[in-house]
């Protein structure tokens, strides 16, 4: 921000001078860093500044991960890696691969009680990740198609200049789409050795890392809502431990997994209205992992008051149901 010239907020002038600390495991809330890059967009009131500071990044600024990243011999495990390791830099991010027939579509997001500031951020981690598949592809490489998850308000140009492929704004999500085929493509240059040298350092760096395990649930869950997969023993397992001492450790600090669970999906449906409060009820029921349409219906009734009453309506309408 300065060295462009921007004058600093209150709300960035109260994260600016704090000591850099690289050479230490210091910390910094994810959620701080979610709405510094949203604030720095809004208080200098340019709107390309987000996509001007991802190309700027250094690809190489997150250590071991992005050392991992290279020398994956596919992007298949790359993925693997990247989900099991990316809460090492921010435990916020929860990103999924969806696979159809021809095509892999790379969803970018982050846990709900992050979401509501979180579209530069996304933006960013869009950039960002294209640029890591270029440095392991190749600089040619291209999406076949990206969608922006909000009403870009800069110069859509710059972003096409770089995508080099179709772009959607105002989608529902933000999604880097591209060839199935391209997840198995061998990469040159890995190192089996150095792999297994980032990874092992990366499980240490991971089992002593203080996050809050509410946090890592909430990751988990929002990442696996949609296909039905976040279950207790599914949840439990991703964190490297049983059901049952998941929920032990759940109620020793006053919670359980369908607390959490249900607290999430909440989350995810008030985030959903807010973004559009037209959006069809019926696809706020698939994104919540539910199938079953009067199950869609108990919740609302249950987590919305009284206008879950109106959405139960709408809901009625879009089903025909009686």
């Amino acid at each position: 921000m300065a060295s462009r010239g921007y004058k600093m907020s209150k709300e960035l002038a109260r994260y600016a001078g704090r000591p850099a600390q690289a050479d230490s495991d210091f910390l910094v809330s994810a959620q701080m860093v979610i709405e510094t890059l949203d604030e720095c967009v809004r208080s200098s009131g340019d709107p390309d500044f987000m996509f001007a500071f991802a190309l700027w990044l250094d690809l190489k600024a997150f250590g071991p991960v992005t050392l991992l990243w290279e020398q994956c011999p596919d992007l298949k495990h790359g993925g693997i890696v990247g989900d099991r390791f990316i809460q090492t830099v921010n435990a916020a991010v929860s990103n999924s691969c969806e696979l159809f027939e021809d095509e892999a579509h790379l969803v970018h997001d982050v846990i709900p009680s992050c979401r509501k500031r979180a579209d530069q951020f996304l933006l960013g981690e869009c950039v960002f990740v294209v640029r890591l598949m270029r440095m392991v592809m190749g600089e040619s490489w291209s999406p076949l198609r990206v969608e922006i998850g909000f009403p870009y308000l800069g110069n859509p140009r710059l972003l096409e200049s770089f995508f080099r492929c179709p772009i959607t704004f105002n989608a529902e999500r933000f999604v880097i789409i591209q060839a199935r085929s391209e997840l198995e493509q061998p990469l040159n240059g890995s190192d089996p050795a150095l792999r297994l040298f980032f990874e092992n350092y990366l499980e240490r760096k991971l089992a002593t890392l203080s996050l809050r395990l509410e946090w890592q649930i909430e990751r988990i869950v929002a990442a696996n809502l949609e296909d039905g997969r976040a279950t207790l023993d599914n949840v439990a397992g991703l964190l490297g431990m049983s059901g049952r001492t998941l929920q032990r450790r759940l109620a020793a600090s006053g919670s359980s997994f369908t607390k959490m669970l249900n607290s999430v999906r909440r989350r995810v449906a008030l985030a959903y209205l807010e973004e559009n409060p037209d959006r069809r009820i019926t696809d706020l029921g698939y994104r919540l992992g539910y199938s079953d349409i009067s199950t869609v219906s108990r919740f609302l009734s249950t987590n919305f008051d009284a206008k879950g009453r109106d959405l139960r309506l709408r809901l009625k309408r879009e089903t025909g149901a009686a």
